[in-house]
């Protein structure tokens, strides 16, 4: 997939599951019931994911900024060799929160952006849990599995409001990098890999919180 390719893929994907959450959550005003609410998580949770595969894409997309080693990470493989001494692909499925946090700082990195997250806060907190609960949701084992208190319900929805804040400020800030690397007359932010850029256009999102 092609730089271009991959960023029109996420305005696509991300305006179709913007809009499924807006349709879930206005089902759910009119029916407040225990599957409205697994509806509304499930598809705030499916936005996150969409998105952070497709800001990977984009990432893998801008190759020379990345080492061997994280664009291996970002395309979720692994290599060995095989008795033949032949090289040997695998998957290699990151976990939900470490891949996030990955994610997002690469995405900063491609437009020559810091993006520094402060995973003390309460926001992220609540993102542990709505990992939880979503892969509860998700992987039942028994009628339990799917059962949500207010407690949890209201902790999710900070979560999907920490997220939706935090992609906000990233997108932000790589717009201000983009527009001060064009006002100094370069094509592209000056970067570098295994790090964040030394010179050029440097913003930091600061904290995130919900």
């Amino acid at each position: 997939m092609s730089r271009g390719e991959a960023d029109d893929e996420l305005k696509r994907t991300f305006s179709v599951l913007a809009e499924d959450i807006e349709l879930a959550r206005a089902y759910g005003k009119n029916n407040n019931s225990p599957y409205a609410q697994r509806t509304l998580l499930r598809t705030h949770f499916a936005l996150i994911e969409g998105v952070s595969y497709l800001l990977r894409q984009i990432a893998i997309a801008t190759a020379e900024v990345f080492s061997p080693a994280e664009l291996a990470t970002l395309s979720e493989k692994t290599y060995t060799l095989d008795k033949q001494g032949n090289i040997q692909e695998r998957d290699n499925y990151l976990k939900a929160l470490p891949a996030l946090l990955f994610t997002l700082r690469c995405y900063a990195r491609v437009h020559g952006a810091i993006f520094q997250l402060e995973t003390g806060s309460e926001g992220w907190r609540c993102m542990q849990a709505y990992v939880a609960i979503r892969n509860r949701l998700a992987h039942p084992k028994k009628a339990v599995d799917l059962q949500l208190s207010d407690a949890e319900l209201q902790e999710c929805l900070k979560a999907a409001e920490w997220f939706k804040t935090t992609f906000k400020k990233l997108l932000e800030a790589c717009e201000a990098a983009d527009n001060l690397c064009r006002s100094r007359g370069a094509t592209q932010p000056t970067v570098q890999r295994d790090g964040p850029p030394p010179a050029g256009p440097r913003v930091n999102l600061g904290d995130s919180h919900s």
